[in-house]
């Protein structure tokens, strides 16, 4: 019982420190979504997953790989620091890239989508 117990509580700790860091690099209060987005993203042939409608969020494996798909998918991308304006259909969505776990980026839609027809 005292080496299940001596094997048990160091990966608990490892696993508890290994949550937190990856809450805290993806700035998301529960760490399994990114986690998820990253089991997805490290299985699939992508550079860019979406992983999240509300907010809207995006996984990608750089900024240029993001910026690549999105204007494969039809937006224009101008990029201002760490934010991306995507506009496509008289519709822009603002998203703000932020590192995660070393060689990832996070997208987020921080602000609501509007129509520039308005």
């Amino acid at each position: 019982m005292k080496k299940i117990l001596r094997f048990t509580i160091p990966i608990f700790i490892i696993s508890i420190l290994f949550l937190g860091l990856v809450s805290y690099s993806s700035k998301i209060k529960n760490p399994f979504i990114p986690l998820k987005a990253l089991i997805q993203l490290e299985t699939s042939n992508e550079n860019v997953i979406r992983f999240s409608d509300k907010p809207l969020r995006y996984m990608s494996r750089s900024v240029d790989d993001f910026k690549n798909r999105m204007e494969y998918d039809g937006y224009t991308v101008d990029q201002l620091g760490r934010c991306f304006v995507l506009e496509k259909n008289s519709e822009t969505t603002s998203l703000i890239f932020e590192g995660f776990v070393g060689s990832y980026e996070i997208f987020s839609n921080e602000f609501e989508t509007k129509n520039t027809n308005e």
